[in-house]
C-alpha cells in the first residue's frame, strides 16, 4: 500500500528546549524491499537532512497519523552523534 508520508509531515514543527525544527519533506519512494524513504529538512539550528525508512509492519501498527513519526525524529535529535544524512530506520 502506498502513503505518501510527505504532507502529513510538512510544516510540522519540533521544539526540544528552546531549540524549533520545522520538517520540510524533500522526496519520497519506495525502495526494492518495500520501505517507504521520505527525506525531510529539519529546517533549524543546525539543519539537518535525514531519511525515515519506514517498514511496512510499522506503518500498518501506527497507521497514518503523523505523531509516531514526529516522536522518531524528536529522538533522534535528543540522541548524540547525530549528522546530516542520516538515515532513520522504523522497523518492527
Amino acid at each position: 500500500m502506498r502513503v505518501e508520508f510527505s504532507p502529513m509531515l510538512d510544516g510540522q514543527t519540533i521544539h526540544i528546549g528552546q531549540r524549533a525544527w520545522r520538517i520540510r519533506p524533500v522526496s519520497s519512494a519506495i525502495d526494492a524491499h518495500g520501505f517507504h524513504e521520505v527525506n525531510v529538512l529539519l529546517d533549524g539550528i543546525p539543519s539537518y537532512v535525514v531519511t525515515l525508512c519506514i517498514s511496512e509492519s510499522v506503518h500498518r501498527e501506527n497507521g497514518c497519523e503523523a505523531g509516531w513519526l514526529i516522536e522518531a525524529l524528536t529522538e533522534w535529535l535528543e540522541g548524540s552523534g547525530k549528522f546530516d544524512g542520516d538515515i532513520i530506520e522504523l522497523v518492527a
